[in-house]
């Protein structure tokens, strides 16, 4: 007691040494710098980007620690007096069978749910009412605001025998729901004194769930106290006493759980390990870790108030905790922030880190240390606590240390991921981490690292990367995979853990032995047979997984996660990086649930386990799996991960060994991995349905054609292209020599929505004029350049004529020497059919845009620039989709999704192309793998990123440098400080620093900021969505049927998983466009519009659109010369939005500034209502009438002009306006 009293005075007076400098007396200019402040101008000239970044870093441990409350403080002593003088009680719980409420003592325990028949505890007040926690060190961070107290269970309480099969967690059950309910109701003797008002008033108590006991059967138990302010909340821990149970029964090959089924009949006994008895370490480990909370305490208390040490390791554990919450939240069965705070420990003792070192400075070695040790190999032995709470010469049990390490990692090495044990060995504290969470901390440190060294990254970007860009797993992961598991009990529950306790064994064999078929997996990669083969680093990481055994718990969540991680993990090492499972984590529940006879809502108790997978693109969509020669244990381990589902075959090489082979359409080869994880599940655990968000968006790009989201038209239009460039070189006959001939679009980069379709005379008529394809699919281009010469002339219309001439020059030579090429000249360009598809070039003259702009032709100049700048860009396009797979998918989900939203026009392709290239950039944390976390990640950028603040810097090589940087953003400053303020999205890329050309061309500030609003309710509405990925619905993560994405009620009021076409029909409803925003709606008549097999359409739009003739097929330009007709008639009255890709609804948003009153001109009178108005003006001249624009007459001219296609006027009563005061 009194060195605990010790301990709190220090910690509540003491404030320690800060790392960051304080004020002080102020010296007289120009004296030299004291030591301290040299120390931090070389600190933050060697560990921070910048000063910038330094103040930064200050700031945010300023805004996430809480002050100090008295008021509090005040508040948890009166709370602790009160717990001490509770009046002790017996309590008894016994179960009637199912559907019958429990008979109990208590009111408060109806709602317990015990896994012993018959449980009675004499409850007593707590023996001790201590601190525990970062309250008590000091480092707490928001929004967890939690006061940790630890409640000491009298020995009184318990029985020796109460460590076996869950007698004690019983127990502790009991004694919580007790204590709980006491506090809830104010006592006549509390509210006596006004010392005590403030416990008084504590009358709201739930159960809550510890981050590293995510287990229903180990709760704490939750006070708010509305008295005091700040949103605090005190955390009742129950603690054992030191000797309640003797260490060696808690050892973790100990079998304290007897499966009663069988116990029997094999002779086991309490505790004993039985023959075929599985040991139970979680649990051993959780009784133990309830008597070891002050030890570690005190460890930690005394690393921070040490003689000499600062305020850095504080300061050190909050930016780690900050820097962890942004990529844990969420999930369960990660490495928590205690758990950080305890490896700090082992680092200092280690000689890691130093006292000496700054809070940042201790934070990069911390996070060094994470990115290159494997966590999993190294096991960790804690220095043991101080003796009298003093601090120790952290070096003086450097000779025990070994031998502690190798006795932790004896006892706790093969039944845990991670051993982080106490200096007895005697409890782990890094138990309830999986593996895949481990490897996944180590992946997201190093990606920190890169973050802070990247020279492509400006402070404020790196500094966003590490403490305040949130990462859900929707953003995090290429793909989510989702099932349920119910809650299980007695003989199932042990069943399912033995399943998969066997699944996870199958795994770790087969992957100790996949190392020995690596090199022939790669052998047979390099000679073409089957596509999916190993990645170094990805086959490395399985092998290490199954170098030790699956750490199993005797819970069925925890046992079912890590098995399923174990067994996916051997599955999918080629195909991914990094394979994570989790579940939700426990919401907070009220202590008293009221039980009654009435059936459970819809999906209550289903467990949704998640696996969340970072894939390999290049590898993912693989058709074989390559196995071990038959013969031999890994033949024999291999069989055992896949079943029946693997076989011999004879490859080309000659090989003949195991493989499993997939089959796929080719447009659906990258939903293999949807395969894999569900033979696996099947196999292995037993699940019969698994959902998936692969796939969910695929109809957005798949309408009539054989396209889809991973296939494109790309490599047909290349080859094609390549063929007619290599004919056009060896044209003999040309006047002049042909210098350059290069692609132009983004069919030649991978990013065009759909193919390029056959187009007729009126789409290459338009797109001669005017540089694209009216509606649907855009013209393939290419671009065509001759030698120099001086008999080029110098008028612009005679240029036009002898390119003119050239195109029927070439297309005659083409004809006649080029086999399977077909030319049709056009005065604007030469439209080319190469093997069925069709190509369309123009000759670019060197002079032309300087005769252009002499000539007063700004725009046809503007037109010509930037034909010329769109070959490169072409080119940069092409080298990302190359470099990375899921590039050319996202650009064209984005730009599908943009034309959904009636956009077309509006956006320039180049543009989003630019946009996405972000996400694919060196500055980019890492690229997304799969096409639907980069449709997350460019809607979470076109949300978040303020256009108006900052530029957009997007490098398309190596990164834009500093200078670059500098350069780019002195240029969005003059352009923002200019007239107009510049264009509304400005990008800068490494070729353009600037400013790329393509955001003169881009949309207005209206229609970005439109674009953002879109973008947070897509977001929003897909994360609605993938709830079984987030693990978490409002704050809680309580996997039920109506507020998680993949559970839906069934007609008999239960519980289901969703489908596929559930899943996609829910993602699809981000590509509709909320047509309720407008003022008005023209119809056209689906069957008239153009390309209508590209309309994400039902099936009544389709029949009706085959009762037209085949023979009156719509004009392709029909719908662009309505919007353009509409854009010069009444542009200056409405706004218009349209889809190119077979969109039927032309909307419209009235201009505020239309509506404004006019006087009266016959001029101006067309369309217009004349209002009578009887005021006068300042001048004194009286107007007798205004003039407001006639709606209906407006809408029905509009309809008029439509009439060829048939258009129909459609009032949005969302979007009427009054127009008063005239």
């Amino acid at each position: 007691p009194e060195a605990r009293r010790a301990l709190l005075v220090d910690v509540g007076t003491a404030k320690g040494r800060s790392s960051m400098p304080k004020k002080g007396v102020k010296r007289p200019l120009g004296a030299p710098p004291t030591n301290e402040e040299l120390s931090a101008y070389s600190e933050t000239e060697l560990l921070y980007k910048s000063n910038l970044f330094r103040l930064s870093t200050a700031e945010l441990i300023k805004e996430v620690v809480p002050p100090q409350s008295s008021q509090l403080e005040v508040a948890v002593r009166a709370l602790r007096g009160e717990i001490l003088s509770l009046p002790p009680a017996e309590l008894s719980w016994e179960d009637r069978g199912i559907g019958k409420p429990p008979l109990v003592s208590h009111a408060e325990l109806s709602g317990l749910r015990l896994a012993n028949h018959k449980v009675s505890l004499p409850w007593a007040p707590p023996e001790h009412v201590e601190l525990i926690g970062s309250y008590l060190l000091r480092t707490v961070v928001r929004p967890s605001l939690d006061v940790d107290v630890a409640v000491r269970i009298p020995r009184a309480c318990l029985l020796s025998k109460d460590y076996l099969d869950h007698r004690y967690v019983d127990k502790r059950q009991l004694y919580l729901a007790h204590l709980g309910a006491q506090l809830a109701k104010p006592s006549a003797a509390t509210a006596a004194t006004a010392a005590t008002t403030a416990a008084a008033e504590l009358r709201s108590a739930s159960f809550v769930w510890l981050p590293h006991h995510q287990d229903p059967r180990w709760p704490v138990l939750q006070l708010r106290m509305p008295a005091v302010s700040g949103g605090w909340v005190v955390r009742l821990i129950p603690v054992l006493p030191a000797d309640a149970f003797a260490a060696a029964k808690l050892a973790p090959e100990r079998v304290n759980l007897r499966d009663r089924t069988s116990a029997t009949a094999k002779g086991a006994t309490a505790g004993a390990d039985a023959p075929g008895a599985a040991p139970s370490p979680e649990y051993n480990n959780r009784l133990a870790l309830e008597a070891s909370y002050a030890p570690a305490l005190g460890l930690l208390h005394a690393t921070y108030a040490a003689a000499g040490a600062s305020g850095a390791l504080r300061e050190a554990t909050i930016l780690l905790k900050v820097w962890l919450r942004q990529r844990s939240v969420q999930q369960a069965g990660g490495v928590t922030g205690f758990q950080l705070s305890l490896l700090l420990v082992h680092l200092l003792r280690a000689r890691v880190v130093t006292r000496s070192m700054g809070a940042y400075h201790v934070f990069r070695v911390v996070l060094s240390f994470l990115a290159k040790t494997m966590l999993e190999d190294h096991p960790v032995a804690l220095p043991p606590p101080p003796a009298g709470g003093g601090g120790e010469d952290e070096h003086e049990h450097e000779g025990e240390a070994g031998q502690v390490h190798a006795v932790a990692a004896a006892r706790f090495g093969r039944h845990f991921a991670w051993v982080l044990a106490d200096s007895s060995a005697g409890v782990n504290y890094g138990a309830g981490v999986t593996r895949g969470a481990l490897r996944e901390l180590q992946e997201q440190a190093a990606r920190s690292l890169r973050a802070i060294d990247s020279a492509a990254l400006d402070d404020a970007a790196a500094f966003a990367e590490l403490f305040t860009t949130p990462q859900p797993p929707p953003l995090k992961y290429d793909a989510l995979f989702s099932f349920p598991f119910p809650p299980l009990s007695g003989p199932a529950a042990e069943e399912a853990v033995g399943k998969a306790r066997a699944a996870a064994e199958a795994a770790a064999a087969a992957a100790r032995t996949a190392g020995a078929t690596a090199a022939a997996a790669e052998a047979a990669a390099a000679g073409g047979h089957g596509s999916a083969r190993t990645k170094g680093s990805a086959a490395a990481d399985a092998t290490d997984g199954g170098t030790a055994a699956v750490a199993l718990s005797e819970g069925v969540d925890s046992a079912c996660a890590a098995a399923a991680e174990a067994v996916l993990s051997a599955g999918l090492s080629r195909r991914c990086g990094l394979v994570r499972s989790w579940v939700a984590p426990l919401a907070e529940q009220p202590l008293r649930r009221t039980t009654t006879s009435a059936p459970a809502p819809a999906g209550e108790g289903v467990r949704l386990h998640h696996v969340g997978v970072l894939l390999e693109p290049s590898l993912a969509a693989g058709l074989v799996d390559r196995g071990p020669a038959p013969g031999g244990e890994a033949a024999a381990a291999w069989v055992g991960l896949w079943g029946d589902k693997s076989e011999t075959r004879r490859f080309r090489d000659g090989a003949i060994v195991h493989a499993v082979v997939w089959s796929a359409e080719e447009v659906s080869r990258h939903l293999i991995p949807v395969q894999v994880v569900r033979h696996l599940l099947r196999r292995h655990l037993g699940v019969e349905r698994v959902a998936s968000s692969l796939g969910c968006v695929e109809r957005a790009l798949r309408c009539g054609g054989a396209c889809g989201t991973w296939t494109s038209a790309a490599p047909k239009y290349i080859a094609a292209y390549e063929k007619l460039a290599a004919a056009i070189r060896q044209l003999s006959g040309l006047p002049l020599a042909v210098v350059s001939i290069q692609p132009v679009g983004a069919v030649f980069s991978h990013c065009e929505e759909f193919p390029p379709s056959a187009a007729g005379d009126d789409e290459v008529a338009a797109a001669a004029g005017d540089g694209d394809a009216a509606c649907g699919p855009s013209l393939a281009r290419f671009v065509v350049q001759f030698e120099s010469s001086g008999k080029w002339p110098d008028d612009v219309s005679a240029v036009a004529a002898l390119k003119t001439a050239f195109y029927l020059k070439m297309a005659d030579l083409l004809d006649a020497q080029a086999a399977g090429v077909r030319c049709e000249p056009r005065r604007g360009g030469l439209a080319v059919r190469v093997d069925g598809l069709l190509l369309f070039g123009t000759i670019v003259h060197a002079k032309e845009e300087k005769l252009l702009a002499a000539a007063g032709d700004e725009p046809a100049a503007a037109a010509l620039r930037l034909s010329t700048v769109g070959t490169a860009h072409t080119a940069a396009m092409h080298a990302i989709a190359s470099r990375h797979a899921a590039f050319g998918p996202t650009v064209r989900l984005v730009k599908r999704w943009l034309h959904c939203q009636l956009l077309s026009g509006i956006f320039p392709p180049q543009l989003v192309e630019l946009l996405v290239a972000h996400l694919f950039s060196p500055a980019a944390p890492r690229p997304p793998g799969s096409a639907l976390l980069g449709f997350l990640r460019a809607l979470w950028l076109l949300e978040t990123h303020d256009f108006d603040a900052e530029p957009l810097l997007v490098g398309l090589d190596d990164g834009i440098s500093p200078e670059g940087r500098a350069a780019a953003q002195r240029a969005f400053e003059s352009a923002r400080g200019g007239e107009g303020g510049g264009a509304a999205i400005w990008i800068a890329t490494d070729a353009a620093p600037s400013g790329s050309p393509w955001c003169a061309r881009g949309p207005s500030v209206a229609a970005v900021r439109r674009v953002q609003r879109l973008a947070a309710s897509a977001l929003r509405c897909l994360e609605g969505t993938m709830r079984h990925a987030t693990g978490a619905h409002g704050g809680g993560g309580a996997d039920k049927a109506g507020a998680d994405g993949v559970l839906v009620c069934d007609g008999d009021g239960g519980a289901r998983l969703a489908t596929e076409a559930e899943i996609a029909a829910a993602a699809l409803r981000v590509f509709e466009a909320p047509l309720h925003e407008f003022d008005a709606l023209l119809r056209l008549d689906p069957a008239r519009v153009p390309h209508p097999e590209l309309r994400l359409q039902g099936t009544a739009e389709r029949a009706a659109e085959s009762r037209t003739f085949a023979n009156l097929k719509p004009r392709g330009v029909a719908v662009l010369e309505y919007v353009r007709s509409l854009r010069c008639e009444y542009g200056h009255l409405a706004l218009f939005f349209y889809d190119r890709h077979g969109g039927n609804t032309v909307a419209l948003k009235w201009r505020p500034r239309a509506f404004l009153p006019l006087p009266f001109r016959p001029d101006d009178a067309l369309g217009r209502l004349l209002v009578p108005r009887a005021a006068m003006d300042a001048a004194g001249a009286s107007h007798a009438a205004w003039l407001l624009p006639n709606v209906p007459e407006v809408l029905e001219a509009m309809g008029a002009m439509g009439k060829p296609l048939a258009a129909q006027v459609q009032a949005c009563s969302s979007g009427s306006r009054r127009v008063v005061g005239a």
